[in-house]
């Protein structure tokens, strides 16, 4: 079996967060003796995959909105023109990924004959959902309505395509995100940090981190550390001046892969307050380093794991009371972090592989 796999990004770029998933999905379909031509923008390495740099293209306006969407859509534009000139027929299923390759692939599926697989990491309900771009929810119901089949990654997501796209329930397969535990390591957890990572949008609600650190630090003495970059940058560190917090808040900016994994190792918390997460794959990676794990109801994660505490996202009471008994209350940490690294050894990428064969097996029926 041949996929022609068209990519967002891949490690080390990482814009959107599809280049985890891309990453450890192709190298372990590679690992059960998938044949995968990948294609990107920016190139990258995995072995077993075969990696093929289309056009050197930048897309980081995809999460800036300062830049006009001309600009954005020219990008897009420009990529998938050069997808459809430069994949070749030699494939028995075409596999894209969110919107943004979509155009490229419904072509190619029409100029080859061949079965689209399309998984949806988001929607823009997700990205922006006061003020959505009616060009990019036109891209996304064209591309939902031509896919054979549809890997949604979340319940969430799939009530999503089905509520607001209309679309076809039978055709929609939930396979959840997974982690590589063994590539994250634990720390000393002694000096009350709890952490927020991620792009500094409104959809992850870092206002709210913030909101969060105020009521805590009415109690505790601790730190709060900012990972991430995005438009909202600027404001937050406003923010935290005008609350009179700025000296226990940390704003990192965007830092390496490695440099995340050292921040979660040595964080007691980890609070994902996002208003929308179709998934979210740092609330495993904390797991996965013995951070104790506080989630917006609103993620999908939460559907996959017991040991990490949920609540509304906008209740930031109840967040701040959740961090304050975990900081006053080694038996609780202990127990959670103890538990969630356990829990999480059991979700693997080589079953999500294995998932996603079934759904290419079930496409070429």
């Amino acid at each position: 079996m041949k996929i022609a796999m068209l990519g967002i990004e891949f490690p080390p770029k990482i814009l959107v967060g599809v280049a985890v998933h891309s990453y450890y999905l192709t190298k372990n379909l590679a690992s059960n003796n998938v044949t995968i031509d990948l294609y990107l923008p920016n190139g990258g390495h995995c072995q077993g995959v075969n990696i093929i740099n289309v056009k050197d293209i930048s897309i980081s306006s995809y999460s800036n909105p300062d830049i006009s969407g001309n600009t954005l859509f020219s990008f897009i534009d420009s990529y998938n023109s050069a997808l459809i000139k430069n994949v070749k027929n030699n494939f028995d299923i075409i596999h894209c990924h969110d919107w943004i390759t979509s155009s490229a692939g419904i072509e190619i599926k029409n100029r080859t004959k061949k079965p689209m697989v399309l998984t949806i990491h988001s929607t823009e309900f997700d990205r922006s959902p006061i003020n959505p771009w009616e060009y990019i929810l036109k891209k996304e119901k064209i591309a939902i309505d031509n896919a054979d089949e549809i890997i949604a990654v979340s319940s969430k997501t799939k009530n999503t395509l089905i509520d607001r796209f209309n679309a076809n329930e039978n055709k929609i397969n939930v396979i959840h995100n997974a982690i590589d535990h063994k590539s994250f390591y634990t720390g000393k957890k002694d000096k009350k940090i709890v952490l927020f990572l991620g792009r500094l949008v409104n959809q992850k609600g870092p206002e709210f981190f913030l909101d969060i650190a105020k009521k805590v630090l009415d109690y505790e003495d601790a730190k709060f550390i900012v990972v991430g970059d995005g438009y909202m940058l600027p404001e937050l560190i406003n923010k935290a001046i005008d609350m009179g917090i700025e000296n226990n808040v940390t704003f990192t900016g965007f830092i390496s892969d490695e440099e995340a994994k050292r921040i979660y190792s040595i964080s007691d918390v980890y609070v994902m307050p996002s208003i929308s997460e179709p998934f979210g794959i740092t609330a495993l990676e904390a797991m996965a380093s013995k951070a104790c794990v506080i989630l917006s109801k609103t993620s999908g994660v939460s559907e996959i794991v017991n040991h990490a505490m949920t609540c509304d996202f906008w209740d930031i009471d109840q967040m701040a009371n959740k961090i304050i008994a975990i900081l006053r209350y080694p038996c609780l940490k202990n127990c959670m972090n103890n538990n969630g690294l356990q829990e999480i050894k059991s979700i693997s990428w080589d079953n999500v592989a294995k998932k996603t064969i079934d759904i290419y097996n079930k496409v070429l029926q």
